[in-house]
């Protein structure tokens, strides 16, 4: 007797184990109802030549009884994850069982072998299936996501162990010629799984990439599978993981990959007069122009123009940034991502993921309270926006936006000795800067009812 599970407590998502048969070339797997969680297990029993035989998704108290390589279902729940011997000659090309496989199984009972084909993209060739006049000579031709494959493509079955969808994840292929297919699991479409061709590019190689934008990743459930119906790259349970494909090899990577950067190119230096633009000024206000922000540049430099730009940009007289004895300089250094910053310190996950989804990712630090919000400010939207270092509540020395920061959501309002509130002298700190969720919101301004 061999026994095993899957620990967390070992940090293990999944196991492999190899089963023998005894002298006679029988087993019998079973698979216990012990889980306070049954919906969440898979697994395959896979033969020597690579081909499931067996597997479940979401199945408890079920056994499958092998002898010389045919699984035969003997289970309390009879459940349509378990293959049966194949009859006749009816092709084992639904899921891992035939059509008439299914049509065994009391649920399904009543399913034509067009339904089967049509809604699940089987294969019922030569099977007899209920309802239908004899056997199937060939399948119909099932609905596609409009792929043509060749014979060099691939087949992504994509599920959901629980049945409601990927909640928010999602699957990318990216071909070698740059073209782009996005999908997912949805169950307001009424899915728990979807099938897609992805064809690799002109060099035959392709990027299947998994995310981790669901909220519950551990039910996400894909297998990539080739022309030949062998599945090359599966996940159970994984995201934030990319399958590399190249002529029918895989290499996986468990996190998301970091693209080579694109070079920049280098340019003779733009001669720049350094004065204050005659038509900025602040968004919806004509007459707050750079006069304006030259009243007070401390609290005003980071205001936003009509245009979109900032004042630092509209107005960089006012906000001190002309040099004092020169009328003509270079242009100031554009606003650009840092190549150094990695979410906890990972190379992969560096401003180029952190644009994947900005509103999740732009409030992540490195390990070393260095937020992707101040590192890579074209991607959040923080260019030239930084906090005040003149401001203090009420005027009073030490309550500066450091003091600000200990209870955003309490002090973010408070006023200097000139009115101006901390939100607006203290963006960064408040929230109020690019591509993060305000800091002070309060729904009805009712306490803890906050984003």
């Amino acid at each position: 007797v061999t026994v095993g599970t899957v620990d967390s407590a070992d940090g293990q998502d999944w196991v492999q184990s190899t089963l023998c048969p005894g002298s006679g070339g029988c087993g019998v797997l079973y698979v216990d109802d012990g889980s306070s969680y049954a919906s969440e297990q898979n697994w395959a029993l896979v033969d020597a030549a690579g081909s499931a035989i067996a597997s479940g998704t979401g199945t408890a108290d079920i056994e499958a009884a092998v002898c010389d390589g045919a699984a035969i279902e003997t289970t309390a729940s009879p459940t349509f994850y378990t293959t049966q011997a194949p009859t006749m000659s009816c092709s084992p090309n639904c899921y891992s069982g035939s059509c008439d496989d299914w049509n065994a199984v009391e649920t399904f009972a009543e399913y034509t072998c067009a339904y089967m084909e049509q809604s699940w993209y089987c294969d019922c060739s030569n099977c007899d299936c209920v309802n239908d006049d004899g056997a199937t000579p060939s399948p119909t031709t099932p609905a596609t996501d409009g792929a043509t494959d060749d014979g060099t493509c691939y087949t992504l079955y994509a599920q959901d162990s629980y049945g409601d969808g990927w909640n928010g994840g999602s699957w990318t292929w990216t071909d070698d010629d740059g073209a782009v297919t996005v999908g997912t699991v949805d169950s307001a479409d009424g899915q728990d799984w979807v099938q897609s061709t992805l064809c690799p590019g002109s060099g035959g190689c392709g990027v299947l990439y998994v995310d981790d934008g669901s909220s519950y990743a551990s039910e996400q459930y894909w297998s990539l599978v080739d022309a030949a119906g062998s599945a090359i790259a599966s996940g159970s349970g994984t995201a934030d993981i990319e399958a590399a494909v190249c002529d029918g090899v895989v290499s996986i990577d468990t996190f998301a990959p970091t693209s080579a950067p694109t070079p920049v190119p280098t340019s003779v230096p733009t001669v720049w007069v350094c004065e204050d633009s005659a038509d900025w000024y602040k968004a919806g206000k004509p007459s707050k122009d750079c006069d304006w922000v030259m009243d007070d540049p401390d609290d005003r430099c980071s205001e936003e123009g009509d245009d979109g730009t900032l004042a630092t940009e509209g107005c960089p007289d006012a906000c001190g940034l002309c040099p004092e004895d020169e009328s003509a300089t270079t242009a100031p250094t554009p606003c650009t991502d840092s190549t150094e910053w990695g979410y906890k310190g990972k190379s992969s996950k560096d401003c180029d993921w952190v644009a994947k989804k900005p509103s999740k990712y732009c409030s992540k630090d490195d390990g070393d309270d260095w937020l992707a919000l101040s590192a890579c400010p074209v991607t959040c939207g923080t260019c030239g926006c930084t906090d005040s270092d003149t401001w203090l509540y009420k005027g009073k020395s030490g309550k500066s936006c450091d003091y600000v920061a200990k209870k955003p959501s309490k002090y973010c309002d408070s006023e200097d000795d000139d009115g101006t509130t901390a939100g607006e002298a203290c963006p960064m700190t408040c929230g109020n800067c690019g591509c993060q969720d305000s800091l002070t919101w309060l729904y009805k301004g009712k306490s803890g009812k906050d984003c």
